[in-house]
This record gives structure tokens, sequence and C-alpha cells, in this order.
């Protein structure tokens, strides 16, 4: 399972822990620290497979910035935007390398710069 594409990466290594050991602390956000920590503990205890969990997890963070990248792109049709602008976003989006690497990357990082700001 090695070939699965994204990056489990520091402050997620200690999310899990803290879900493993049922020890929380406020340097990240519980909600994340649960979702992350425990789709990961799920599938392992599913699976027997970190890996499979990771993937998983990585599967519903790609889904929920996806969905925010979508809903820009919705809003900027509501607001006038011309299609090629649009287009220029999605390709944006899609190409630049630190949103995607953020999109594949297990730290909070990603899931809560995935904003709208306009």
């Amino acid at each position: 399972m090695s070939n699965i594409p994204g990056f489990f990466v520091y402050d997620a290594a200690d999310e899990l822990n803290e879900v493993l050991t049922r020890t929380f602390t406020t340097h990240h956000p519980l909600l994340h620290v649960l979702l992350l920590g425990g789709t990961i503990a799920l599938f392992h205890k599913l699976t027997g497979s970190w890996n499979i969990g990771i993937f998983v997890y990585l599967v519903l963070q790609m889904l929920v910035i996806t969905a925010i990248f979508a809903y820009a792109i919705t809003y900027m049709q509501k607001k006038g935007i011309g299609k090629k602008s649009r287009v220029l976003w999605v390709l944006y989006y899609g190409a630049f390398p630190t949103i995607v690497m953020y999109t594949l990357c297990s730290c909070k990082d990603g899931l809560f710069r995935a904003e709208i700001r306009f």
C-alpha cells in the first residue's frame, strides 16, 4: 500500500498519538484531532493497516477541500465573474504546487487554510 498518494507528516503523528493514548491537548484543534486520529485508528482496527486509515482520511480531506473550491467557483459565477476567469481559478487550484501539496498532506494546514475570502 505504499503507492497510495499523500503525506503523513509532522503534526499528524502527534494528533494520531493523542487519539491512541486518549491524552488530548490544546495544541491542535480537537475536532481535527478526533477526525484524523479517529479515522486512522478505526481503519487500522478494521483492516490492520495504518496506511489504509491514512488513505481514507486523506480522501475525506480531499473531498472537503474540493467542495470548498467548488463553492468558491460557484460563488464567483453568482457574482458575475466570467467563465474564463473561473477556468483560470480551477487551473490554479489544480496546478499550483502548494495547493496540491496541502490537499494531499495530513497536517491540519491544508484543511484550515482552504477558505474563501472575497
